[in-house]
C-alpha cells in the first residue's frame, strides 16, 4: 500500500511506519470480509455463525468505538464504523433465526429477553472495564472479546459440526485478521500517544487469538478431510461392483 495514501488516512504520529499501519489495516479488512461471509452464511443457513455472548461483546464494543471512544488513528475510527454497520446484520440473523437454534427450552421462550439483557449486560461491562483498566483505546477489551470468540467457536463447532466452505473461510479470515493485525500491532502500540496499559497481558491476547485461530483452522481443516474420506468410502459402497 502506497505510503501516502498511509499518511492521509491515519495522520502524521505513525506515518513513518507504513508497513506496519498495512498489517494492521489488511487484517482489519480479513475482519470485515469475516462478517461479511457470516452474515451471508447466516442467510443461507438461516442461523447464526458467531456465538450470541461474542456478538453482544462485538457489537456494543463497537457501538461503543463508534459513538465514544476516540481512535488513535483515524483509519482505525472508520474500520470501527464499518465493522459496527456489517455486525448490525450479525445480530440481524441472531434476532431473526437465533431462538429456533436454542436447545434449551427456557432460553428458547425467554430468548428476545435473554438477547437484550446480554447485550445490556456487555456494554455496561465493557464501559466499566476499560475504566478500571485504564484501557482509552479499548484494545485490551478488543483482545479479550476476541480470545472469548475464539474459544466459543470451539463450542459452536461440537455443537453443529459443521465443515461447508463459508465456515472455513470464515476461520481463515479470523485467523488471518487477528494475525496480521496483531503482528503490526505489536510494534505499533509503543509509539502511540496516550494512555498504555499493561503490555505483558496485551500480547499475551494477542498470542492466544492466534494460537487459538490456528487451532480452529486445523480442526476444520481435519474435519472437512474426514467429510471427503467418508464420501469417497460411501460413493464407492454405494457404485456396483
Amino acid at each position: 500500500m502506497p505510503s501516502h495514501l498511509l499518511k492521509h488516512a491515519h495522520g502524521l504520529p505513525l506515518s513513518e511506519h507504513p508497513w506496519l499501519l498495512g498489517l494492521v489495516d489488511v487484517g482489519t479488512a480479513f475482519w470485515l470480509i469475516l462478517y461479511v461471509l457470516a452474515i451471508i452464511s447466516g442467510f443461507r443457513a438461516k442461523t447464526y455463525e458467531i456465538p450470541l455472548v461474542a456478538i453482544a461483546a462485538n457489537f456494543t464494543w463497537e457501538l461503543i468505538a463508534a459513538v465514544y471512544r476516540i481512535a488513535p488513528v483515524r483509519l482505525w475510527h472508520i474500520g470501527d464504523i464499518g465493522w459496527l454497520g456489517l455486525d448490525a446484520g450479525i445480530v440481524w440473523t441472531v434476532l431473526r433465526y437465533g431462538r429456533q437454534q436454542q436447545p434449551i427450552p427456557e432460553i428458547r421462550r425467554n430468548f428476545y429477553v435473554v438477547c437484550a439483557g446480554t447485550f445490556v449486560f456487555a456494554l455496561i461491562v465493557q464501559l466499566a472495564l476499560e475504566q478500571a483498566l485504564n484501557d482509552a483505546y479499548g484494545f485490551l477489551d478488543a483482545y479479550i472479546i476476541s480470545v472469548m470468540m475464539s474459544v466459543l467457536f470451539y463450542f459452536l463447532y461440537f455443537a453443529r459440526r459443521v465443515v461447508n466452505k463459508l465456515n472455513y473461510a470464515i476461520a481463515w479470515c479470523k485467523l488471518l485478521g487477528n494475525g496480521l493485525t496483531s503482528c503490526g500491532f505489536v510494534f505499533l502500540y509503543p509509539l502511540l500517544e496516550g494512555p498504555q496499559v499493561g503490555t505483558f497481558l496485551l500480547y499475551a491476547l494477542c498470542a492466544a487469538n492466534v494460537l487459538l485461530d490456528a487451532g480452529y483452522v486445523l480442526l476444520l481443516a481435519s474435519a472437512r478431510r474426514g467429510s471427503a474420506v467418508d464420501a469417497a468410502s460411501s460413493a464407492r459402497a454405494a457404485s456396483p461392483a
